[in-house]
């Protein structure tokens, strides 16, 4: 139960249990005290009924919006963990992608370039090529 609807239902109880008693001390057809406690401890039983009946539809309430935030949190996280898995698949074929236009244009195997003409440029690479450091000799400069 919330505090505050918890809160309330202890002052309206209060509040109850004190007409209760001032109505029991008015009523006039009750003569002796014996018949005034017999009546304010059956009004108090009823009215403890009436409370455990009030705590009860309370915490049922409580429950439901316990479970429908539950139940709220896990369509959130299914949502968060597909967006997480969309990035993670974007990021590593965007990862791909920049290791296979450096390996292409880093390559370590021996370069020798052959100039066909201004604007093109051909990187030849047999299997005899020896590895060295890396060349940057067939980029063409502008």
């Amino acid at each position: 139960m919330c505090f505050r609807e918890n809160k309330e239902i202890r002052s309206q109880q209060a509040r109850t249990s004190v007409e209760t008693a001032k109505d029991v001390q008015n009523d006039k057809s009750l003569k002796s005290k014996a018949e005034k406690e017999r009546r304010l401890r059956e009004k108090h039983s009823n009215n403890t009924k009436i409370f455990i009946d009030e705590r009860k539809t309370a915490a049922m309430r409580q429950d439901k919006k316990r479970e429908k935030l539950r139940k709220q949190h896990e369509d959130q996280m299914k949502d968060l963990s597909k967006y997480v898995q969309n990035v993670n698949k974007k990021s590593f074929l965007i990862m791909l992608l920049i290791l296979t236009v450096l390996f292409t244009f880093f390559s370590p195997w021996k370069c020798t370039r052959t100039r066909r003409s201004s604007t093109n440029w051909q990187l030849n690479r047999s299997a005899s090529c020896e590895l060295k450091r890396p060349c940057l000799k067939f980029l063409p400069t502008s």
